[in-house]
């Protein structure tokens, strides 16, 4: 199992993909003409945006991390910040702890709260619990391969060992998963595929009832993204080619400019958090 303090900073966007690519809506939409290209992506998603990201505890009231992801199309770069648990939150003139800031279904306090004493605007927020995290390092296995990002989902090729390193191409795996369901045996078709890329992952043998149970898990996360916001971040994914994923905790006093963004140059190192 693993350490859920020092790999969940480093496999979180990896796993906001892919809820991202689940549960949205994607259309009829075709992801071939922006495929590694950023200059076919609407001039509307070239600019950057956060997504907060709330991981709550086992009771889904206290929050254990807060974790700020930042989307940079045009420099084709995704990273991450985790917000430190000194930090204390002004909700509603109502000075929190950082544990405490968290209401069920009021989110969106904690978003304008981060917004007042960071001067960073967050788009849109998801929350997941520990369980939630748990159980889908539990039913999936530990992720031990690499993905290309420039062949199409059939010609994937995996090398044994070899670990997913950044969310972009994690994400891609999926954004072929769901482009490719369609017709009556949508659900089924659903289900054996991603029964097969689980265990092209893991490695390991995946029961249909495991996989609909990883499915589900994903289906009940909370968030405040809309289907056509969906549709956005997968298009976004899908125009990104590099493999530029970043990852820094704050420490230390916590300040901001107003309006600063987040350009981290703290490269995510395998042997710091893969064993």
């Amino acid at each position: 199992m693993f350490e859920l303090d020092t790999k969940l900073k480093y496999l979180l966007v990896g796993i906001i993909t892919f809820v991202m690519v689940f549960i949205g809506v994607v259309g009829g939409f075709s992801f071939n003409k922006l495929k590694n290209n950023k200059d076919n992506l609407p001039e509307k998603l070239k600019s950057e945006r956060n997504l907060l990201v709330v991981l709550l505890d086992d009771r889904k009231t206290n929050v254990e991390g807060m974790y700020l992801i930042n989307i940079n199309p045009k420099d084709e770069i995704i990273s991450s910040v985790a917000i430190p648990k000194s930090i204390e939150i002004n909700i509603n003139d109502e000075i929190k702890p950082f544990e405490r800031a968290y209401t069920e279904n009021k989110t969106d306090d904690i978003i304008i709260a981060l917004e007042k004493k960071t001067g960073i605007k967050t788009n849109n927020y998801l929350c997941v619990d520990k369980i939630f995290v748990e159980n889908f390092y539990k039913n999936i296995g530990d992720i031990k391969c690499s993905l290309p990002m420039n062949v199409s989902f059939l010609e994937y090729s995996f090398n044994a060992g070899e670990n997913v390193l950044d969310a972009t191409s994690f994400a891609n795996l999926f954004m072929y998963i769901k482009v490719n369901l369609s017709g009556d045996n949508a659900k089924k078709a659903e289900l054996n595929l991603v029964k097969s890329a689980f265990e092209t992952l893991c490695g390991n043998k995946v029961s249909l009832e495991k996989t609909e149970k990883i499915l589900n898990l994903v289906k009940n996360a909370k968030g405040n993204i809309a289907s056509y916001d969906f549709e956005d971040y997968v298009k976004i994914f899908a125009s990104i080619k590099t493999k530029n994923v970043l990852s820094k905790e704050i420490t230390g006093k916590y300040e901001y400019k107003e309006g600063e963004m987040f350009y981290l140059t703290d490269k995510i190192s395998k042997d710091k958090f893969f064993k």
